[in-house]
């Protein structure tokens, strides 16, 4: 870096801006919490995900006996 500040990346930009109110944030709203809700119900509401299959029996992980 040779004697240069170094800047760190931007990140990644957000798909949807929403801005937090400081006085919703003291009443107990969360405004990125219930944008990210509301914009959850409708993606999956258009794109239903399938049920996956019942989950495989679980596996025998006991050691067997050691014979003497």
């Amino acid at each position: 870096f040779e004697g240069r500040w170094l800047i760190e990346g931007r990140g990644v930009e957000p798909d949807l801006e929403v801005q937090n109110e400081p006085g919703e944030v003291l009443a107990g709203r969360d405004a990125q919490l219930e944008t990210a809700l509301v914009f959850l119900s409708e993606k999956t509401a258009a794109e239903p995900m399938p049920v996956p299959d019942a989950p495989p029996a679980y596996p025998n992980k006991a050691k067997a006996s050691i014979a003497r």
